[in-house]
């Protein structure tokens, strides 16, 4: 862990002050709102079956009553129309509550590797400032206004640690934000593809990352189709007692223009186990039925 990080944590127990806070005074933190982050409606449900006991933890906010920490608890009681929250407030400036909203954070629902490392670099020009008031402090530079090259990688490595990734990833989604379609960006933010996935679009145009992110749509959509249709007949339909043998024999039989419209896909599913159409099952049948008779008329 860098010494630069180190100077940037702030305790967050014991330096507080406990106090009542009408609900509509408080705020998100802006870096949070911009990305439109909000608690899932699931977390949400499971907190309001707690009744008055959601409220009992108090939530963090700054002196300007930014929200650092329960925005659950402050969402449900707008919904619910509660009045006061019991708040803890702490001298925070915006640079250091949102550091202290990404380390209580760490791992909650909603804040993904790809919206960490984005809340995460609007401290980068913060930890820039401080790491070139080291370099003229240490007579480094003499007064340029410019960052060495470890410097500049000692910034980026601070920002991966705050944001719980590797440093790749900064450098990485740096490059989503100037070059990235929108509406991949949006996939990002919401956790529908990952980084990775992005990283291999990312050089492409716009158009071709579109093309790329509703194929991968797509794609998904049929799977997941698939998935619900095993499910929903699987458990129902006696299996078909046709040898594979059989089946490719069958397969062969068919028409050329038929074979080639004839899509295969993939599944998660324990076994060796093939499903097929029933507009394929009825074509096979009747290519196996057919093959039978032939070979009992020979």
């Amino acid at each position: 862990m860098s010494d630069m990080y180190q100077l940037l944590v702030l305790p967050v127990a014991g330096v507080g002050r406990p106090l009542i806070c009408r609900t509509d005074e408080i705020c998100p933190h802006p870096a949070y709102a911009q990305l439109g982050l909000a608690p899932s409606s699931r977390k949400l449900s499971i907190l309001a079956q707690r009744g008055v006991l959601a409220f009992q933890e108090p939530l963090i906010i700054t002196q300007d009553r930014i929200l650092v920490d329960g925005y659950a608890r402050w969402r449900l009681a707008q919904v619910r129309q509660r009045g006061e929250l019991l708040c803890v407030e702490h001298d925070w400036s915006l640079d250091e509550s949102l550091l202290q909203l990404l380390q209580l954070h760490s791992c909650n629902e909603g804040l993904n590797d790809f919206v960490r490392v984005v809340l995460t670099l609007q401290l980068e020009p913060l930890l820039q400032e401080r790491a070139r008031a080291n370099q003229q402090a240490g007579g480094q530079l003499k007064g340029s206004i410019n960052l060495s090259e470890a410097v500049r990688l000692d910034v980026r490595d601070t920002l991966a640690t705050i944001a719980g990734v590797s440093p790749c990833y900064i450098s990485r989604i740096k490059k989503f934000l100037e070059t990235s379609h929108r509406d991949v960006l949006e996939a990002l933010r919401t956790g529908e593809i990952k980084i990775n996935k992005a990283w291999r679009w990312s050089s492409a145009s716009h158009a071709n990352q579109l093309e790329n992110l509703q194929e991968f749509r797509a794609k998904k959509g049929i799977k997941s189709t698939i998935r619900r249709l095993v499910s929903k007949h699987r458990s129902r339909q006696r299996p078909l007692e046709l040898r594979a043998d059989h089946l490719l024999n069958a397969l062969s039989s068919l028409p050329h223009d038929d074979l080639r419209s004839v899509e295969i896909h993939a599944i998660e599913s324990p076994g060796r186990l093939l499903f097929v159409s029933n507009d394929l099952l009825r074509d096979l049948d009747r290519q196996f039925r057919f093959a039978s008779v032939t070979q009992h008329a020979d």
